[in-house]
């Protein structure tokens, strides 16, 4: 980054300074008024990697599948039973750079209020690797999955349910 562009940075780190006094940015300011360019990475950890259009779908797709998983064993006889654990979104493992990506992309659909009834009671840290079950239990899923069915009154049948959840059981 040459002079010019720093001084263009850090005017922009004083004007965020004012907005938001509390935000730290003084420190970014002087970073950059200084040089020091071994710091510079520090003024962009808040963001994430991004999330690509294809890591995006598969994310959606799973929460689509669990909520079509929700809605056909709520209208179960005793809803599912045990089996209803297994049928529920448990968020992904924290530990792994690519899950943490993916559910990062879950709080921001959260928060956007999509999917909503599909957010974990214990939070996203699922502690494992669970995305290959997932992959497993789409691969069961997709074929069931045909456009616009409302799994609210076109459940999934039991035999349906018990191939798709106990795909994730052998996981």
């Amino acid at each position: 980054m040459d002079a010019f562009q720093r001084h263009q940075l850090e005017v922009q780190y004083r004007i965020l300074d004012r907005l938001d006094p509390t935000g730290g940015w003084e420190r970014s300011v002087r970073l950059l008024r200084e040089g020091i360019e071994s710091e510079y990475a520090s003024l962009t950890d808040r963001f994430q990697d991004p999330i690509g259009p294809e890591d995006a779908a598969l994310v959606e797709r799973i929460l689509h599948m669990f909520e079509s998983l929700r809605d056909s064993l709520d209208l179960l006889p005793g809803h599912g039973g045990t089996t209803r654990v297994w049928g529920l979104f448990s968020g992904f493992g924290l530990n792994d750079a690519f899950e943490g990506k993916l559910a990062g992309y879950c709080e921001w659909l959260f928060a956007e209020g999509r999917w909503v009834s599909q957010r974990p009671e214990r939070g996203m840290n699922a502690h494992r690797p669970m995305l290959g079950g997932y992959r497993e239990m789409l691969e069961r899923f997709l074929p069931f999955d045909e456009g616009g069915r409302d799994y609210r009154t076109q459940p999934l049948a039991e035999p349906e349910l018990d191939l798709i959840i106990g795909s994730r059981l052998e996981a």
